[in-house]
Parts: structure tokens; sequence; C-alpha cells
């Protein structure tokens, strides 16, 4: 409705300025200004002008060179009269008006002001409250969507906050749980669990590690101090002084022992040796391997058995897999019991090569066998027998660093370990 009764005003607004233009060129300026009821070269003050804006709703000026000749206005901002154009709506009133500026001649511009009729303004109102309301409805439900994401998310991020204080203060006993359907925020607190799993696990081994380099170093050194007590008492005896100068030494001994196997692991572990690995027949190794280490089990009343398949090679470092060898044979050859069985195997496998040295003493128990390979664990727990529970750690980091799986065959009358190497 106000479209239409809008174009309708503006039309009945042209086609009275064309009449005027048309009476003012066939009857000259006298006809133009009658068609506004208005006497010649008559002109309004601006009071006047005012009040005729109040009760007829419109106003006209006639301009000669800026020079008003007949009507008036009260103010209302005028178009360039060199370009002059329709407008509707002037704001600076803050009223509703249509507003036409056209030139008649050279120097004669004739402006004419008409106020919207009531119907139109109403209209024109409402279909601006209607704007407002529909950008209002439009963008309200997105933006309250977006308030709650946002707050849902700052919620989990303050509650993901509040569980990391916890985890701060007792990392082994806290982890992570976000209770939302944003994947990179589960992804994140799976990522920060697996990082706090792993920082649990590392303080585990260093704590292990120090009480077990306390207990290994303990011993030997308090024997040492014992026995030089022991050579300043017999200091005039050279038989007992050579015993106890002789007891010392081996002490201190196992002592350099327990350190150069912490630096040989850490060395392993830093995965320097993977520079020099090549291909090498794993089978001629183990051969000689072997042939030194039977005359010490014959010599101890024990059984190696050999069963080495020829021309199986594989791919690493050869000092590292005969310090692997010899470490889980002297572990047999320490353990077992007086006339036991121990045995090595070298064959194929289908994922590559299948070593195993096995033996059939009293083996290792359940509850210790998850703990095997962790640096310093030793099953005796007074720690009464000879070792540093360093043995087993280095094997497993020398599988580690060649991506070989290692493991403790379950149900087996004795300790019997398969690796399984890659061979490239």
């Amino acid at each position: 409705m106000s479209q239409s009764e809008q174009s309708r005003q503006q039309t009945e607004m042209l086609e009275l300025i064309e009449e005027a233009v048309e009476l003012y060129h066939s009857d000259g300026l006298e006809s133009l200004v009658e068609v506004f009821e208005l006497a010649e070269n008559e002109t309004w003050t601006k009071e006047e002008a005012q009040e005729h804006w109040q009760e007829e709703g419109w106003l006209m000026a006639l301009y000669q060179k800026d020079v008003t000749i007949a009507g008036g206005d009260i103010g209302f901002e005028r178009a360039n009269t060199a370009n002059p154009q329709l407008q509707t709506e002037i704001d600076e009133t803050a009223q509703h008006i249509f507003y036409q500026a056209q030139q008649i001649n050279d120097g004669l511009y004739l402006h004419l002001w008409q106020r919207l009729d009531h119907d139109v303004v109403i209209a024109q109102d409402a279909r601006k409250q209607f704007i407002v309301w529909l950008a209002i409805f439009c963008w309200l439900p997105p933006l309250l969507i977006f308030v709650y994401f946002r707050q849902m998310q700052g919620n989990t991020i303050t509650k993901l906050s509040q569980q990391l204080s916890l985890v701060a203060k007792a990392p082994e006993l806290h982890r992570t749980v976000a209770k939302s359907d944003d994947p990179q925020l589960l992804q994140l607190c799976s990522v920060i669990n697996t990082m706090l799993d792993e920082i649990t696990k590392l303080h585990h081994n260093i704590k292990t590690m120090s009480v077990g380099v306390a207990h290994d170093l303990k011993t030997p050194l308090t024997r040492v101090a014992n026995r030089l007590q022991s050579m300043g008492q017999d200091i005039d005896d050279p038989v007992q002084l050579a015993v106890h100068l002789e007891k010392a030494c081996e002490e201190l001994e196992k002592i350099i022992s327990t350190f150069n196997n912490l630096i040989r692991l850490n060395s392993i572990e830093s995965g320097k040796y993977q520079q020099g690995f090549k291909q090498i027949d794993l089978s001629t190794l183990l051969l000689d391997l072997t042939d030194s280490f039977t005359p010490v089990f014959e010599d101890v009343e024990k059984t190696l058995s050999v069963s080495i398949l020829p021309n199986i090679s594989c791919y690493g470092d050869a000092d590292l897999l005969a310090q692997l060898v010899c470490n889980l044979l002297e572990n047999a050859l320490e353990y077992t019991n007086p006339r036991a069985s121990v045995w090595i195997r070298l064959q194929s496998h289908s994922s590559g090569v299948l070593l195993q040295i096995g033996d059939n003493g009293p083996g290792i128990a359940t509850s210790d066998q998850a703990h095997i390979f962790e640096r310093f664990y030793r099953a005796d727990t007074s720690r009464s027998s000879s070792g540093n529970g360093l043995g087993l750690s280095i094997v497993k980091a020398i599988c580690d660093i060649h991506e070989a799986r290692i493991y403790l065959l379950e149900d087996q009358p004795g300790a019997v370990f398969n690796i399984e190497v890659p061979t490239h």
C-alpha cells in the first residue's frame, strides 16, 4: 500500500511541475505562479512560509540566480540547481518530504517541497520497523547460538584448566576428561593424557633408577670401607693386607661396572649406533659366540645346546647384537640350577629372523615378568645376588634400536626369550 501511495503522490508532484513549466513557456511567469495560487512576484517571509507549510503541506520557491522572486522556504536544504534531481524523505527537518528542483531556463529555477501523505508516512515507518525487526530476528538466533557455544567452550576450557591444576599437584593420580563433542578438544585431552602417562613412566623409571643406584652402590662401597678399615688393622700382616686389597678391588670393579652399564645404556638409547648399521651374517656371529661360551657352561656343569641355521643375516650393529646374546647367556649361567640346560636357536621367521635363548631353570615369577626390562629392577628384592639390574634393560634397548621385538614366553619351565629381528 505504501509503495503505491508514494508513487501516486510522486507522480502528481511531477505532473504539477511539468504543467507549471509548460505554462511558463506558453504564457510567461505570471501563469507559472498562478499554478501555485501566488500573485505575481509574491514572496513569503520565513514565518509566512512556515505557516503555509503547516496548513497546506507544500512549499514552492522560484529563484532567479539564487534570488527569490516568488514563494519561499523555511530553510530546507536545496539541491544543486545545475544538477536537479528528485529526492524523498529529507531528514534534516526530521520530516517526510518529497522534493524536486527544476531548471526552467537559464538562471531561473523552480524548487518544490511537499509533505508525504499521512498514510504513506505510517506505511514507511511500519516498513522500517519491519526491516529492523527482521534484521534482529535474522541475526538474533545465530548470535545466541554463537554465545551459547562460546560459553560452553569457555566452561570446557575452565574445567580442563582445573583438571590440569590437579594434575600438576599429583600427575600420577589425575588425568584430563573432556565432556565435549569437539573432536579437536577430545584429541587435545588424549594427547595430554598420553604425555602424562609417559611422564609418569619416566618419573617411575627415575625413581627406580635412583633407588637402584643407591642400593647397588651402598653395598660395595660399604664393603670397600670395611676392607680399608681392616687394612689399617692388619697393616703389619702382608698376607691379610693382600686379601683385603683384592676384595676391595673386586667391589670397586662392581661399582665401575654399574656406571659403565649406565653409560652404555644411555649411549644405545641415544641412537648413535644406527649410523653404523650394515648387513651382517647373524649365523656366523652367533656360532662364534657360542663357541666361546660352551667351555664356560661345561666348567659349571651346565649344557649349552646350539641350533643355528646357516646364511641368516640381518641389518644392524654386530657388537650390539653380540652384547644382547652375551647378556642373556650370562643370565642363564647365573640364575639356572646346577646341571641346567640352556639353548640358543636361530631360524627364519615370517617377520624376519627368530632368535630364541632359553633355559629349563626356575624361570621368572609372574609378578616380576612385567618389570624385567626396567632399569635396576631385580626379582631379588634383597639384592643379595650379584648384578645391577641393567642387563635386561640393555637387551631391551638393543632390541628397540634394531626395531626388534623381544618377549618372554609364557607357561615355560624356565626363562625363554623370543627375539624377532627384521632383516632390513
